[in-house]
């Protein structure tokens, strides 16, 4: 299987799906087969009277509560893309010092905490911050 990861970005957010289908696909014939899922979506949407403005709001419809078609669902339903299944998913805010858990106290979860006493315990401290020596 071959793994495409499918998205956009802005200057604010970025969304990403990732698939996985059992041909390989150039860039180029990528563009394509996204470039035909994009014109079902439209269709879908004008005809539905849907915002519809840029490839993000094609895109992300998938958020929308009526749903009826998005990219993901086309190359899925369409053109034989499967979702990837993961065993597990790891992510944690990233923002906050790792090295002392007051900072952004209210965003932090459990893993973050357990990395900075990981990091605390190797004896680095809330004096390495380097960020208030910006």
């Amino acid at each position: 299987m071959f793994k495409y990861k499918i998205g956009y970005s802005t200057y604010e957010e970025s969304h990403y799906i990732e698939l996985e289908h059992e041909q390989k696909f150039t860039h180029d014939e990528l563009t394509k087969i996204i470039a035909e899922a994009a014109v079902a979506v439209v269709k879908t949407m004008v005809n539905d009277k849907d915002y519809v403005h840029s490839f993000q709001d094609v895109f992300s419809r998938c958020y929308m509560d009526n749903k009826k078609a998005d990219i993901e669902g086309y190359l899925i339903k369409e053109k034989g893309f499967k979702l990837i299944e993961y065993a597990e998913n790891w992510y944690t805010f990233g923002w906050a010092s790792i090295f002392h858990k007051e900072d952004w106290k209210d965003n932090r979860d459990d893993d973050l905490n357990k990395i900075t006493d990981a990091v605390n315990a190797a004896g680095f401290t809330k004096d390495n911050d380097s960020f208030d020596m910006l």
